[in-house]
């Protein structure tokens, strides 16, 4: 058994099973009180950003956030680790509920700093431009960690700077100095360094060019296989999240829409929603674009603070029917395993429906 450079036990310890869930999430909401008229003294609405998401994450898995912006992916992750309030709902970190009811236990916020890191959309704006990348990546051992000596600290650091695909002559040098590929690995080795369990990553390509995009999924996919990582990873692109998760979670005006594994969600999408996301990403073959039918959405998304009844989606959804209007509808489990649909029509025979609303 030997001690890694980064401070853990190589040979040793025996992970935990891939299956036993690390993050638990029950019925989230994230409602804000805004100006309804845009002016300070307007009357207040409620914007329902989160509207009770629930799910889970496992140990070493991926689980990919995906959906249009403006539907909440963002305020959730930051309702997750801490950044945002929460209204009503649960978060679990393991065994310790770190919201309960909208409160966080500090004890328990404390512990989840330790284990939960983040990395943002904006890779430079996210790093401290008075800082060097020594200090960047130093500072959250010296909150987290503050027994490490000085020496054990400048080794992590190098270490992790080397992990990402930098090095140690970059440590004296400002985060301006660097590409946005560079900076990005900055805020992930700044994001690791610190051995966290979970990587929530706020679109962390969504800035980046598309080759540069693919040098940084194939990092964190390393990384979580050295690390036993479990991440979240909350972008636009399905390619990417194709590429990276496991399990995918779609959602529209706060709410979950589907929850599957990346085969299920792919291979046979249950609700309209999902189905026309996947129709956008385009084909790489010409003659398969140019045949193939496009579910395309018409209409714009409506304002989460005048939401339409029933299903949020009905107003631009392709297969609405009159029930659509009158319900809102719950995410039940299809088929087997975990895989939720939130649509009221599926399993429906649409010859005996009502009209289209």
């Amino acid at each position: 058994m030997t001690s890694s450079p980064l401070g853990g036990v190589e040979g040793g310890a025996q992970a935990a099973p891939i299956g036993e869930p690390v993050l638990t999430v029950r019925d989230l909401k994230v409602h804000f009180r805004v100006p309804r008229g845009g002016y300070p003294w307007s009357p207040k609405a409620t914007l329902r950003a989160v509207e009770g998401v629930s799910f889970d994450i496992r140990r070493g898995e991926t689980v990919g956030l995906v959906g249009e912006s403006g539907c909440g992916k963002s305020t959730l992750a930051r309702a997750i680790i801490g950044l945002t309030p929460v209204t009503e709902g649960s978060v679990r970190w393991r065994d310790t509920e770190t919201v309960s009811d909208g409160r966080r236990p500090a004890a328990a916020m404390e512990r989840l700093r330790k284990d939960v890191q983040m990395v943002f959309q904006d890779p430079l704006a996210s790093l401290d431009p008075r800082m060097t990348i020594e200090q960047i990546v130093t500072e959250p051992l010296k909150v987290q960690r503050p027994g490490l000596g000085r020496d054990e600290t400048h080794a992590r650091v190098v270490t992790m700077l080397e992990r990402v695909g930098l090095g140690a002559h970059h440590l004296s040098r400002y985060a301006h100095e660097f590409s946005g590929g560079q900076c990005q690995r900055i805020g992930i080795a700044r994001a690791l360094v610190g051995e966290p369990q979970l990587v929530i990553c706020d679109e962390p390509v969504s800035a980046l060019d598309v080759s540069i995009q693919a040098q940084i999924v194939n990092l964190l996919r390393d990384l979580q296989r050295e690390l036993s990582l479990s991440l979240l990873f909350v972008a636009h692109d399905l390619a990417v999240v194709k590429t990276i998760s496991q399990r995918v979670l779609v959602m529209y005006l706060g709410r979950v829409m589907e929850l599957g594994t990346r085969q299920e969600v792919y291979g046979s999408p249950q609700h309209p929603y999902t189905r026309a996301l996947l129709s956008s990403v385009p084909r790489p073959d010409p003659a398969t674009e140019r045949t193939r039918k496009h579910a395309v959405l018409t209409g714009e998304m409506p304002s989460p603070l005048n939401l339409p009844s029933g299903c949020a989606f009905r107003t631009r959804c392709p297969e609405a029917i009159a029930a659509c209007a009158e319900q809102v509808p719950q995410s039940v489990s299809r088929g087997t395993g975990d895989r939720r649909v939130a649509c009221i029509r599926v399993g429906v025979d649409l010859r005996e429906a009502p009209p289209v609303v």
